[in-house]
Parts: structure tokens; sequence; C-alpha cells
């Protein structure tokens, strides 16, 4: 889940969440450099000074500091450190939208065991970038981190809305889908209306069943209340590429 600390970078299971891209650990990286078990979250790794340094540095700047090995356009990677002894190599993977922590070492130069000296070895050997396994837990991270904070965004934003009836109420769900709401209540019915985009930020469409699943988020159970298309908000037509339903409930 988001992070319990306030002021704290959000973390969802092995991504720190930045405003346009998540930080994330190479499962290499992670088992054999920073030792720990694979599947540690981002959270608990941030005990490690290098994952500290990783989301201080990276968090607003995908990209700075000095090259590792050459330069190679898309692909290149970018020295991180921290201290006197802490190394570490990233990448900006602009395609997944994901800065990756790579590789880490300590400092020692001249020694064989130096960080600079492991990542070229890493580097001649193709075991410094992300893999398959990688990729693969990410795209669960990201469904997971959709169905799961969908439903604790949608009970703040439903909070917020039952505490400012008639205003609408703006957010996003599951770090993917803009949502607006706005609640009116007579003395006999509550009237929500929920409207958010068809497109999420990623510019990808909803599929139906992602529909139907931001619909239940707003949906009391088990009252079982009445659900229809609406055209407008709050008495204001629909923003462009928005979809809305009424969800209307015994006050």
């Amino acid at each position: 889940m988001s992070s319990d600390h306030p002021g704290e970078s959000e973390c969802h299971r092995g991504s720190c969440i930045c405003t346009s891209y998540d930080l994330r650990i190479t499962q290499r990286c992670m088992v054999e450099d920073l030792h720990l078990a694979a599947d540690t979250r981002f959270w608990d790794a941030m005990s490690h000074p290098i994952v500290k340094g990783f989301v201080a540095k990276r968090q607003q700047v995908p990209i700075s500091g000095k090259t590792v090995g050459s330069n190679c356009g898309a692909r290149t990677l970018y020295h991180l450190s921290v201290g006197n002894d802490h190394r570490g190599a990233t990448w900006h993977d602009t395609t997944n939208r994901v800065v990756w922590l790579c590789a880490y070492g300590w400092h020692r130069s001249g020694e064989p065991d130096d960080a600079f000296q492991i990542f070229r070895i890493l580097l001649e050997n193709n075991r410094m970038y992300p893999i398959t396994a990688d990729y693969r837990r990410l795209i669960v991270d990201h469904q997971l981190r959709f169905t799961e904070m969908a439903v604790v965004q949608a009970g703040a934003l439903h909070e917020a809305a039952m505490s400012h009836p008639g205003i609408i109420q703006k957010g996003v769900l599951g770090y993917r889908v803009p949502v607006r709401i706005v609640l009116n209540v007579s003395s006999e019915i509550a009237d929500l209306t929920i409207a958010f985009s068809t497109l999420d930020l990623s510019k990808v469409n909803l599929r139906k069943q992602e529909i139907a699943f931001i619909v239940k988020c707003f949906t009391p159970e088990p009252e079982g209340p009445l659900i229809d298309f609406s055209d407008t908000i709050g008495g204001a037509p629909l923003l462009s590429g928005e979809i809305a339903f009424q969800i209307i409930m015994p006050a």
C-alpha cells in the first residue's frame, strides 16, 4: 500500500511513485547487490543508503551526473553517488516510465571490487539492465496498484463529497484515472454523480471491466442503488473524453 509515513515518498509494492514515472530496483540488483529478497517492497528497501539516495536524487530528476560506461543514447546509464562509499548505476527507461536502479557497489578506487569495476563486468556480461522477470513484476504491480489504491482513493473522495455536498471533488484513482464526483442530498435520497476519463494518464483506453470496477468503488454494499448514465455533473457538461454515472441511494 502507499506510505504510512506523512511527508515521506509514496511507495506501493516494488515502486516509489513519482509524478510521471516510477523508481524501481532490478531483481538482480536487489538480490546480488543489496542482498535483499527478490520480492522486497520498495519502502523496506529504503533502509539501504543507496536506495535512500536513489529516491532523493531521482525522484524529481530522472537523469543526472556522469555516465556509467559509454553514452548509449536512450539506454545510457548514469552514476549515482551517495556519500563516500556508495555508488549506483541508474537507467531512465522512458518506454515504460521507470527509472531503474540497475547496480550498486562500494566505492574503493583502484581495488578489483570497486563499484565501477563491478559495473564494467555487468555491462560486458549483459547483466546490467532489467530483464523479462523485472517487466513481468512491473506489470503485475501496476495492475495491483490500480485495484488496491483505487478503492482507498475512491473512499477518500466520497468522504470529501459527503462533507461538501454540491461541490465537485477531483482526484486520480489508482494513479491512472482522473475522476470527478459530486453528491447532492435531499430528505429522502442521496444522488452521487461520478465522471471520469475513458483514457487513462498513459493515454490507454479503459476496458469495460475497469469502467465497471470504478463505478463499483463508489457503490455501497449491499443497498443495491439505482445506477444510470449521466451527461452532466453538478449541472455542468462533461469534459471531453469523460463518461459519467449517476448513483441514487437512500439518504
